[in-house]
C-alpha cells in the first residue's frame, strides 16, 4: 500500500514537471513554495518578429522603412544639438548618420559639428574626403558605405554643396591660421576674372525652398562666392597684402551686399578713402525694399571725416524710418562720425549711452577712450583702463597711433615713427599717419620749414584728407601739379602741430 501510494506520488510530480517545461512562459513551482504560499512570476514571452529575423539572416540590415525614418530622425537630432550649442552630441549623432548613409550632406553635417567643438583638423579631415585641394570630388564618391556594403554609390555633391564644403574647409583652416594652405585651395575655387566671379556669384543664388536633407539649410542668404571672398580678403590680410584684401572684400561686396563682414573690414580698418568708398557703394545692388535698411546703414557709415552732410542729417533715415537709433553698430559710427567732426561732448555722451546700455561692447572701446583723453577726463581713463584687456591686437591701427604719441612725448623719434609707419600700413584710407609722421618730422627738427620729408608727407596727409572729403574744388593732386601745392603746403605749416616741451 505504501509502495503504491509512493509510485503514484512520483508519477504525480513527473507529470507536473513536464507540464511546466512544455508550457512556455511558466516556471515549475516547487510543493514548499506552494506550502509557504510563494507567489513565482512567470517570464513572459519575449515575441519574435520574424520579418526582422529574416532581415537579420539576409542581405539586408533593417527595412527600408524603417532605415530612412532613422536617417530622418539622425538628422533632426544633429540640427537640434547644433542650434541648442551641444556640438559634442552632435559629432556622435552625425558620425553615426554619416557612417549609415554615405551622402555628402550628412558629411558636410558631420564636419559641421566638428567644427563647433572646435576640432578643426577632424572637420578638415571630413571635408577632404569631400573635395580634393583641386576642386574635384575624390573618391569618396566610389567607397561603399562600411555599414552596407551592397548599397549603391552616394551620389556626388552639387556645385552647390560643394562651394559649401569649400568655405568650410577654408574658414577650418583660417582657426588653425594655416594661411598658405588656405590661399593655395582658395586659388584652384575663386579662378578667372572679376566678371567670370561675378557672373558665378549670380549663378550659385539658390531659391528658398528648403532642403530637407539638411536641417541646418545650408543655403544661406548670403552667397556662397562672396563669403569664400570675404575669406579670401581675411587671408590676404593675415598675410600683410591689404591692398589684395581690400580688392576681395569689395569683390565680396559686389557678389553679396548682405556679406556684412566684407564692409566691417572695408570700413573699420579704414581701407579705402572716402571717394573710394562711395563708388564702392553705388556699384552695389540692393535687391529690393527688404534691404532698404541696409542701404540707408551703409550709406551712414561712410565718409565719416567729410564735413556734409551734417551727422543728424546722415543717421536720420536709418535712426527715424528703419528705428535703429538704439542699435549698437549705429550708436558707435555715429559716436565716431561726431568725434570726427570734433563734436567731443555728444561723442562723449554717445558713449555713455552705449557703456549704459552694453557695457561688454568693445567697439565702442577707441573712440570713449578718445573721448576721455580730449576732454581730460583723467580719473574715469583710469579707471576704465584698468577694466580692459592686458594685451594689444597687432592688426589695431589706433593703438599703434597711441604708441607712436607715446614715443613722441619720450622723444623717442625713431619708434615713434616706426610706430606711425605701422598704423599708415594698416590704415591705407586714413590721413592721420601720415599727418602724425610729417608732426614728428617737423618736431624731431625743431619745425624746420626746409624739411623737404615733412612737407611730403604732410601734403599726402592733405591730399588724402581732401579726397575723403570729396571736395568740388579740390586743387589738382596729380604728380605734375606742384604749383596748386603751395597753397596746401603754406596750410599745413600754419597749423598748430608743433610739440613744445612745456605743452608735453
Amino acid at each position: 500500500m505504501k509502495l503504491s501510494h509512493g509510485v503514484e506520488i512520483l508519477q504525480h510530480f513527473i507529470r507536473r514537471r513536464t507540464d511546466a517545461v512544455a508550457a512556455p512562459g511558466t516556471m515549475f513551482t516547487s510543493p514548499l513554495a506552494k506550502k509557504q504560499k510563494i507567489h513565482m512570476h512567470a517570464t513572459p514571452e519575449t515575441p519574435v518578429n520574424r520579418k526582422a529575423a529574416t532581415a537579420l539572416n539576409g542581405t539586408t540590415m533593417f527595412p527600408e522603412d524603417m532605415h530612412a525614418k532613422t536617417v530622418r530622425s539622425l538628422r533632426r537630432m544633429v540640427g537640434s544639438c547644433l542650434a541648442t550649442n551641444q556640438p559634442s552630441s552632435a559629432v556622435f549623432y552625425a558620425s553615426k548618420l554619416a557612417t549609415m548613409t554615405g551622402d555628402a550632406l550628412d558629411l558636410m553635417l558631420l564636419a559641421r559639428s566638428y567644427y563647433a567643438t572646435g576640432d578643426f583638423h577632424q572637420a578638415i579631415h571630413a571635408l577632404k574626403q569631400l573635395t580634393d585641394v583641386k576642386g574635384h570630388p575624390n573618391n569618396f564618391a566610389a567607397q561603399h558605405s562600411p555599414r552596407h556594403p551592397t548599397k549603391p554609390r552616394p551620389t556626388c555633391p552639387d556645385e552647390h554643396s560643394l562651394l559649401s564644403a569649400y568655405l568650410l574647409l577654408a574658414q577650418a583652416m583660417v582657426a588653425i591660421v594655416q594661411w598658405d594652405d588656405c590661399q593655395d585651395m582658395l586659388d584652384t575655387v575663386l579662378v578667372g576674372s572679376e566678371d567670370h566671379i561675378l557672373r558665378k556669384a549670380h549663378a550659385c543664388r539658390r531659391s528658398p525652398a528648403v532642403d530637407d536633407k539638411d536641417p541646418l539649410h545650408p543655403q544661406s542668404p548670403i552667397n556662397v562666392i562672396a563669403s569664400l571672398c570675404c575669406v579670401r580678403g581675411d587671408v590676404c590680410e593675415a598675410l600683410e597684402s591689404r591692398e589684395r584684401a581690400a580688392y576681395w572684400y569689395s569683390l565680396a561686396l559686389k557678389c553679396d551686399v548682405h556679406c556684412c563682414d566684407a564692409f566691417r573690414h572695408l570700413v573699420d580698418d579704414i581701407m579705402l578713402s572716402s571717394l573710394q568708398e562711395r563708388h564702392l557703394f553705388e556699384s552695389l545692388s540692393f535687391h529690393g525694399p527688404e534691404d532698404e535698411y541696409l542701404k540707408c546703414y551703409y550709406a551712414s557709415q561712410l565718409g565719416r571725416y567729410d564735413p556734409s552732410p551734417p551727422v543728424a542729417d546722415k543717421f536720420r533715415a536709418v535712426e527715424m524710418v528703419h528705428g535703429l537709433q538704439a542699435n549698437i553698430d549705429v550708436m558707435v559710427a555715429k559716436a565716431e562720425t561726431y568725434y570726427y567732426q570734433l563734436d567731443t561732448e555728444k561723442a562723449y555722451a554717445i558713449c555713455q549711452r552705449i557703456r549704459t546700455d552694453a557695457p561688454f561692447d568693445y567697439k565702442s572701446i577707441p573712440v570713449y577712450v578718445s573721448t576721455l583723453v580730449q576732454l581730460d577726463k583723467r580719473s574715469d581713463l583710469f579707471h576704465f583702463a584698468h577694466d580692459l584687456a592686458t594685451h594689444v591686437e597687432p592688426q589695431f591701427a589706433p593703438a599703434w597711433l597711441g604708441f607712436g604719441h607715446v614715443f613722441a612725448l619720450q622723444d623717442e623719434s625713431d619708434q615713434a615713427m616706426a610706430s606711425y609707419r605701422t598704423a599708415s600700413r594698416l590704415s591705407l584710407g586714413c590721413h592721420l599717419p601720415l599727418l602724425c609722421m610729417g608732426m614728428e618730422h617737423y618736431r624731431a627738427l625743431s619745425f624746420d620749414p626746409e624739411d623737404a620729408t615733412a612737407a611730403q608727407m604732410l601734403d599726402e596727409a592733405l591730399r588724402s584728407l581732401l579726397t575723403s572729403a570729396s571736395l568740388q574744388d579740390a586743387p589738382d593732386m596729380s604728380p605734375h601739379a606742384e604749383d596748386n601745392l603751395s597753397d596746401t603746403n603754406d596750410l599745413s605749416l600754419t597749423m598748430d602741430l608743433s610739440f613744445e616741451s612745456t605743452d608735453m
